[in-house]
């Protein structure tokens, strides 16, 4: 996107650190394109491409994927300007947590596809942005939801540290669980302390579970842990959650195609879906859901 263009803005003012819709405004216009429309995300799917060239949301993971999921089969593109805590779509774009730097790099990016996945499960359809599964994530998730209320204060990087630590502590206290799992048609089992079928490079507080994750290619990241990563993992959240730097390589597989059963708590991006055990979830890629802008192929 080499020129100025006529841009909808979508602001939640609520998430993270998320500017006023002014601020967003004149950050988008220092950039030199033009804001043309301020909407909410249940507006997006009437947009008429001859209105708006982009579709900018200003906000965390839950204000993009609300404007994603609007927005999909209407083809116009979405850019993200991340002002939320973990910023994982972002992330899997390619783009900086920094907002301005995010925005200044418009210019430079690619209009892309983007797929989106589907849930199935005792809970009904759902779409999903980032990731659904069972274990780990969503016993944090879940721990962290039932947890009182806090006000987002302080700097988003210590946020995620203390996130990630808790995250830790919930895996201190995991235990594997039976399961079973076909993966395009392939039958396993076992106790697993995780099942995360990601459409992202990260996860909940930036947990970069499959960094090599590409938004358009049609499958999932199926990353699975039992007791034997258990010390990997643990090692993993300690090192981010005391800001060290720190890869981490489960066993992954790919896959267009998931059911997965067994799992008392099921999660579906970041909700929680309780007593699904003697369900089975099923997730299946929808290709090419939207157009989104991106520095990644």
């Amino acid at each position: 996107m080499t020129r100025g263009v006529r841009v909808a803005l979508v602001l939640n003012e609520n998430a993270g650190s998320a500017p006023s819709a002014g601020a967003a405004q004149r950050m988008i216009e220092a950039a030199g394109h033009r804001v043309v429309a301020r909407l909410h995300d249940h507006d997006l799917a009437g947009l008429d491409p001859g209105d708006v060239d982009l579709v900018a949301v200003a906000g965390g993971d839950g204000t993009v994927r609300g404007a994603v999921i609007a927005m999909a089969g209407v083809r116009i593109p979405l850019a993200v300007i991340p002002f939320g805590t973990a910023n994982n779509v972002a992330a899997t774009l390619g783009f900086s947590s920094d907002p301005e730097q995010a925005v200044r790099a418009w210019r430079r990016a690619r209009r892309i596809p983007l797929d989106l996945g589907i849930a199935r499960g005792s809970f009904g359809e759902h779409r999903f942005l980032e990731s659904a599964g069972g274990g780990l994530v969503a016993r944090g998730i879940a721990v962290m939801d039932a947890e009182a209320p806090h006000p987002e204060e302080g700097d988003r990087y210590g946020m995620l540290r203390k996130a990630q630590a808790r995250f830790a502590s919930v895996l201190d206290g995991l235990r594997p669980q039976p399961c079973r799992w076909s993966l395009d048609g392939e039958e396993r089992e076992g106790e697993l302390l995780l099942f995360e079928v990601l459409n992202s490079r990260s996860v909940g507080p930036r947990l970069a579970l499959a960094p090599e994750n590409r938004p358009a290619d049609g499958a999932f990241d199926v990353v699975i842990a039992g007791e034997a990563e258990r010390a990997e993992l643990a090692a993993y959240l300690r090192d981010r959650a005391a800001g060290r730097r720190h890869g981490i390589r489960l066993p992954m597989q790919r896959a267009a195609h998931v059911r997965v059963q067994g799992w008392d708590d099921l999660h579906v991006d970041d909700r929680v879906h309780h007593g699904s055990g003697a369900a089975a979830l099923t997730l299946t890629v929808d290709r090419a859901a939207i157009e989104v802008l991106a520095l990644v192929e």
